[in-house]
């Protein structure tokens, strides 16, 4: 459901975008310390949408504000309603493998909002985990959910961010109405952006 109505957006929001843009490099923050892992990740294989230039990404995300992160967590959500699962008393492990996936969650205190309406602090979710940070706490999760924990579902070179730092983010925010009280990331690779890097002061410009 998430990612099919993203998709949507992004489309549509794309026939709308003029051309006095400026094209994003690929460099993304990987800022978190790491260790090595015991866990062998799982490539995630979504067909995230890739922008070219700062006036597809502003055009596509609601809400673009800075902010510095001040907490990591994992939850698991059921893609089919975007809400948190976490009542495992009873999981069907066929649906689970169907249906729920594992979530990198951001706690953001907001710092300056350029797209959109931001609270003081915001909450960013990411899909899949991340391989080397706190892998048994993503392993019992999965585990409780009824998935395969033998594995850290990851989206590979993805950005990393690390709790203390600022960064610009580019997300996706349901209407009310859906229910979800966080913002999506656009794509594993775009949604954060070091504060002072190109990337940034373009998607700003491009907001303005």
């Amino acid at each position: 459901m998430k990612k099919t109505l993203i998709t949507v957006a992004v489309l549509f929001a794309l026939l709308l975008t003029g051309c006095h843009s400026s094209y994003l490099n690929d460099s993304h923050p990987n800022d978190l310390e790491i260790s090595d892992t015991d866990y062998p990740i799982e490539e995630l294989q979504y067909d995230w949408n890739y922008f070219n230039t700062s006036d597809e990404l502003a055009a596509v995300v609601t809400d673009v504000y800075s902010g510095q992160v001040t907490s990591i967590s994992f939850e698991i959500i059921d893609e089919t309603t975007g809400l948190y699962v976490r009542d495992f008393s009873s999981v069907d492990k066929e649906y689970a493998r169907k249906n729920y996936s594992l979530n990198t969650v951001y706690t953001i205190s907001v710092r300056k909002t350029y797209k959109g309406s931001s609270q003081s602090e915001m909450t960013v979710v990411n899909t899949g985990g991340i391989s080397g940070y706190r892998e048994n706490e993503q392993h019992d999760l999965l585990v409780a959910a009824g998935l395969d924990g033998r594995r850290i579902p990851v989206a590979k070179d993805g950005c990393n961010l690390a709790v203390g730092n600022i960064y610009l983010f580019c997300v996706y925010r349901f209407p009310e109405e859906y229910g979800l009280d966080y913002d999506n990331a656009i794509n594993p690779y775009q949604y954060a952006h070091k504060l002072n890097s190109s990337n940034a002061k373009a998607i700003i410009n491009s907001c303005k």
